[in-house]
């Protein structure tokens, strides 16, 4: 996130402000977002098992709200590979 030049609050995280600058869409693009899906599409250093179990917690604490309808587990996924060939591998065999 250092090479993005933001700004930082007391708790060093980037201020609001400078990230809007950006449109949200281009973010997808990022080498960081696209490790990330990387990592819960093929389950790297049990990312996927992680947010499973994330996904359940949640699932359990609001499942006798009646005010609940649903919950979107993974809105917008992106499309992730693990390299060149297996993007052209995906694009042909699916």
């Amino acid at each position: 996130m250092k090479d993005y030049h933001y700004r930082k609050d007391a708790n060093g995280n980037p201020l609001v402000e400078d990230c809007l600058k950006t449109p949200f869409s281009m973010y997808y693009l990022t080498p960081e977002v696209l490790t990330m899906f990387r990592a819960l599409y093929y389950n790297v250093g049990g990312f996927q098992d992680s947010y499973i179990a994330y996904a359940d917690v949640i699932a359990k604490k609001f499942s006798s709200n009646p005010y609940v309808l649903g919950f979107d587990p993974l809105n917008e996924p992106s499309p992730a590979s693990m390299g060149v060939w297996d993007t052209v591998k995906q694009l042909i065999f699916g």
